[in-house]
């Protein structure tokens, strides 16, 4: 008898030990068990989750022993390991890290749209929510990411479309930054739509983005993805091009007709059936409406893609879509692109380039345009000049400051299907000043200004303007003849005979011009013309269209003094700068030559002066709401400028 007791209790024992061992917690990685980072990349590790049947998620209990030296090639293998309540430990589960030391950068784009309404059928008012995914699918840090206004919504008629909320960053798995992103990091974004009428009568909406990395090395990377939002309806009808119309482009009912248009697609497809066995005649031929009549569409002899080219149905790939970006500003002439986004609808271009003209708003191959092209491009996105381009015969266009271009792009399809060609977009260059600095300008009415300070050490014609010591107030206050101060970080203050060009103490020697080719500074005139502007068009920081209540949207939105007066430049500054006129508060040079009142002010010649000596500058100030006009002595004050185009 002992010796079954004994046996039961060795068999008790061995089951008590099985149930042990089967309880012991469990670990799952996040992620992949080998992660691929280029040299130098960032690593976060994923981590991993641990359960244990007693005592539920002991995530937080995992120790993780092993590093990763991301700057150095090689192999690294992090550990990890958990244990529960009772002193069970986990299995450990091993995660390798190869540290490689070459690049392959890559991201993924994915578009999903659902609607919102009373019901599944798109209505006026229903909202179309889009969830964007943009994910990091390479080994190596975008130091820069996202979509930076490559963002195109079309309605079925080709109508541009804006989105009701724009592309929005939520949040990215890793919670490093929205700008940019780390290898295995996925960010994801939202944007909505209200559907309107044009939209709705359309029959649907096109997505598109265009993603784009930026590399340390200064490299982009790019990535296209569309979706398309069918509107569809409730009905039986079924939607071939966006109309509902059952007596043109209208397949209703084909298996079961109930009127005669239902019953000539039922005879035919029951037609086709009979006709299977018949030579010539094949499986899978379709009857569709063109817009005008029935057409049948032969199958296909090998395995292919049903696409709408045009309008019309075909087997195989249809042209090349390009997308031309339009620039709305101005753009530096010496680091000038032009680009455009590449749908290969099936198959990539044989070539793709650019034609460019000064004079025709319709470029063609004809003409003074120019013709730029690739061979057998590789991407599918974004194309620049002159990035992208192998000149044909050693062409090369060479752009100059202060012109209009016309643009448009073209490709060349295969299978004889021709050349596609983009919208034409208009594009132009800076303006430069005398000593080839940008002058970026912003119209408002019939004035073009410029938005930044001058900043030229020359008159126009060469002759230089001396410059003053910073300490040196003595000569500044004292100087008779055109001189400027320049500061560290203030930019360039000059004194009043700088602008009015006078360079020497010979009143019959002719005064110079201080501005560049095609541009003066701006009289007091002119500057009443820019304040009457801003009030008229709603620039006042109360929206009303009376007095004089425009310094916020003139001022720059960093690096005003505080002041909680209503409206003052400087009560919430990150609200300032509708107009992007830019004025940053600099300050002035004191009537003694003193460089003063840095965050408070920004002060603005004008080029009007009375025979008193006095003369009139513009200044904006950190406690005021208003565009002050200011008289003061001539001699020995020093202010910023800005130009007016002539």
């Amino acid at each position: 008898m002992l010796y079954l007791n004994m046996k039961k209790l060795a068999l008790l024992f061995v089951l008590v030990q099985s149930l042990v061992f089967a309880n012991d917690p469990v670990i799952t990685l996040n992620g992949g068990a080998v992660i691929e980072i280029y040299m130098g990349s960032t690593f976060v590790d994923p981590g991993a989750t641990a359960y244990d049947e007693e005592d539920g998620d002991i995530t937080n209990s995992i120790q993780v022993s092993g590093s990763v030296d991301t700057n150095t090639h090689g192999t690294y293998v992090l550990a990890y390991n958990v244990t529960d309540s009772d002193g069970n430990s986990a299995t450990v589960v091993v995660r390798t890290i190869n540290v490689v030391d070459d690049a392959r950068p890559s991201h993924e784009l994915t578009i999903n749209a659902s609607l919102s309404g009373d019901d599944d059928v798109p209505d006026v008012g229903d909202i179309i929510t889009y969830e964007i995914i943009l994910s990091n699918t390479g080994n190596t840090d975008f130091f820069e990411y996202g979509f930076h206004n490559r963002i195109y919504l079309t309605d079925f008629n080709g109508n541009s479309r804006d989105l009701t909320t724009p592309l929005t960053f939520a949040f990215s798995t890793y919670n490093i930054s929205g700008t940019s992103s780390i290898p295995g990091e996925q960010h994801f974004y939202t944007a909505t739509f209200e559907i309107n009428q044009q939209a709705l009568d359309s029959g649907g909406l096109t997505l598109l983005l265009n993603a784009v990395g930026y590399l340390p090395s200064g490299a982009s990377y790019y990535s296209t993805a569309a979706n398309e939002f069918v509107f569809g309806t409730s009905s039986d009808e079924i939607i071939l091009d966006g109309q509902i119309s059952a007596n043109n482009n209208q397949i209703k009912k084909v298996a079961d007709p109930t009127d005669n248009l239902d019953a000539v697609n039922k005879r035919y497809v029951d037609q086709r059936t009979l006709e299977q066995t018949i030579p010539g005649q094949n499986i899978g031929d379709l009857l569709y409406w063109n817009g005008q009549s029935w057409q049948k569409l032969s199958a296909p002899q090998e395995q292919s893609t049903l696409r709408f080219c045009n309008g019309q149905l075909t087997w195989g790939v249809c042209k090349v879509d390009l997308f031309a970006v339009e620039y709305s500003e101005r753009v530096q002439y010496d680091d000038f692109y032009f680009e455009v986004l590449l749908l290969p609808n099936g198959e990539f271009p044989l070539n793709i380039g650019a034609i460019i003209s000064k004079t025709n708003q319709n470029p063609n191959e004809q003409d003074d345009t120019v013709l730029m092209s690739i061979e057998e491009p590789q991407i599918e996105n974004d194309f620049r000049y002159p990035d992208d381009i192998n000149f044909i015969s050693g062409q090369q266009f060479e752009f100059q400051p202060g012109e209009t271009y016309y643009v448009k792009y073209f490709a060349d399809n295969v299978n004889n299907l021709g050349r596609s060609y983009s919208d034409v977009v208009t594009a132009s260059t800076s303006f430069e000043d005398q000593n080839g600095n940008t002058i970026f300008s912003k119209t408002y009415g019939n004035q073009e200004w410029s938005t930044h300070n001058a900043d030229v050490t020359t008159y126009r014609d060469g002759t230089p303007i001396p410059e003053v010591d910073y300490n040196d107030h003595i000569t500044f206050y004292g100087a008779t003849t055109g001189v400027y101060m320049q500061t560290t970080d203030y930019g360039k203050f000059y004194n009043w005979y700088a602008i009015m060009g006078i360079h020497d103490d010979d009143p019959s020697t002719p005064n110079k011009q201080f501005a560049p080719e095609g541009w003066h500074v701006p009289s007091l005139a002119e500057w009443e013309i820019l304040r009457d502007y801003f009030i008229a068009n709603g620039y006042n920081y109360d929206g009303t269209t009376t007095g004089n209540k425009i310094a916020k949207a003139m001022a720059s939105t960093w690096d005003w003094s505080n002041d909680d007066s209503l409206g003052a430049v400087g009560n919430n500054p990150s609200l300032n700068n509708a107009s992007e006129f830019d004025a940053i508060p600099y300050g002035e040079i004191s009537a003694d030559g003193v460089h003063f009142n840095y965050g408070i002010s920004a002060t603005f010649w004008t080029k009007t002066y009375d025979p008193n000596n006095y003369g009139q500058f513009f200044s904006l100030n950190n406690n005021s709401p208003s565009l002050n006009m200011n008289t003061s002595y001539l001699f020995g004050r020093g202010h910023s400028v800005r130009f007016v185009k002539d």
